[in-house]
């Protein structure tokens, strides 16, 4: 594949907000997809199903099919969930959220902590770095319940769209309950990336050079302990958007508290670039799921007793 040249005006504030995302920028995101995609290859399975952390997240039994991004509608055929009605990820309509917005953020509710001698694993499916011992990088608190970091993973393009608009790429930040085991009540966070400057947390995972590019291939991470903390805090002390949904890769469970944070931080399209070489040049991204009814709110950490009037069923088809 020949090299891509990318070029734009001015980089992104490292803490924009999504309304930001303008035009020029959603044609850049789509202009990279359209040089580095053309198809979608089957990747290398990944034996631990791509969700896999040093914490106890159960991978799919033996039985489990492998799966890909070639055709993520097939997903249902092994994952029934994956056809269920509370899957993710969604479109965040900004005109249709539930209720008034609230003004809290997670910062305050977070307590990360910084964590060394991690390592950026190649899962198959993505770049995934584990906190070993789980909430060995510190926790969120919610209504006095503790949320343990699991993992966090990348995805390019978002997963998550706005508006209708997708961002160059997404972070997603995985807690689990305290004391819960398998894919029990889990809490993903989820930072967006907007064109720009190179994020350094994706510095130290090895983008644009020297992350892992085969499945199974892990790289240790270098310089100075990660705190998600310092890396988003702009991010964190910003409003969020909640509802409840689904992992996006099978089995699909429909067991997540979903936190999508309002302000963006920025990545490089070299970042972007080098990433989606590392999947065999195809993003590994789900399409966007129906909202279904369910309720959507901005600065609220709860969607309990929120009622979701006619007019915000989205009724819009899943993107193919």
């Amino acid at each position: 594949m020949a090299d891509v040249e990318f070029a734009f005006s001015a980089p992104a504030p490292e803490s924009a907000s999504i309304s930001a995302f303008s035009p020029l920028a959603m044609g850049l995101a789509l202009g990279l997809l359209a040089a580095l995609v053309g198809g979608r290859p089957a990747l290398a399975a990944d034996p631990e199903n791509g969700f896999a952390s040093a914490a106890p997240i159960a991978p799919a039994s033996s039985a489990s099919a492998h799966w890909n991004y070639i055709l993520p509608q097939s997903w249902q055929t092994a994952y029934p969930a994956c056809a269920s009605t509370s899957q993710s990820p969604i479109n965040i309509d900004t005109t249709a959220i539930s209720g008034t917005a609230g003004s809290s953020n997670l910062y305050s509710l977070s307590s990360y902590t910084p964590a060394a001698a991690l390592s950026v694993r190649n899962t198959g499916h993505g770049l995934q770095v584990d906190a070993s011992p789980a909430g060995a990088l510190g926790s969120l608190s919610l209504s006095g319940v503790t949320y343990n970091v699991l993992q966090f993973h990348l995805h390019f393009p978002s997963e998550h769209t706005v508006d209708g608009a997708p961002m160059l790429g997404e972070m997603h930040i995985v807690h689990q309950k305290s004391g819960s085991t398998g894919l029990n009540d889990l809490l993903v966070v989820g930072v967006f990336f907007q064109a720009g400057t190179d994020h350094p947390l994706l510095t130290q995972m090895g983008l644009p050079s020297g992350a892992p590019t085969t499945s199974a291939e892990t790289m240790p991470i270098t310089g100075a302990a990660i705190s998600l903390a310092d890396m988003f805090q702009g991010q964190l002390q910003g409003s969020f958007y909640h509802y409840e949904g689904s992992l996006t890769t099978p089995p699909c469970s429909e067991t997540v508290k979903w936190f999508v944070l309002e302000n963006t931080a920025t990545a490089s399209y070299a970042q972007a670039k080098a990433f989606m070489a590392t999947q065999g040049a195809t993003d590994n991204s789900r399409p966007v799921q129906l909202r279904n009814g369910r309720p959507l709110v901005k600065g609220v950490t709860s969607v309990t007793g929120m009622n979701i009037s006619a007019d915000l069923v989205e009724c819009a088809s899943p993107v193919a």
